[in-house]
């Protein structure tokens, strides 16, 4: 992750996570590769007297990715596939007293 300061009140970030493919269970099945996708984080923060006001995107860049994936089977009679959390964003305010 890496912060810059843009001065003493204001910073931005910005993290990045690759994650290549991989099999999902010990036996390395072909049917549960997955894997091979990135998510970008951005946040930033300002800091005033008793105030402190942060922001941030979650996937930044909405990437679409399986995480998990489970062929047909007894379990899952359609199959499974799990996905990486879509892009969301949030902020926060909080005062000091």
């Amino acid at each position: 992750m890496s912060d810059t300061g843009i001065s003493d009140a204001f910073s931005i970030g910005l993290s990045a996570n690759y994650i290549g493919k991989y099999y999902g269970d010990f036996t390395n099945t072909e049917e549960r590769i997955t894997g091979d996708y990135a998510v970008a984080r951005f946040n930033i923060n300002f800091e005033q007297d008793n105030w402190f006001i942060a922001g941030f995107i979650n996937n930044a860049f909405d990437e679409d990715a399986q995480v998990s994936r489970e062929p047909v089977g007894g379990r899952y009679p359609q199959g499974y596939a799990a996905i990486v959390d879509p892009r969301n964003l949030g902020f926060s305010i909080t005062c000091h007293f």
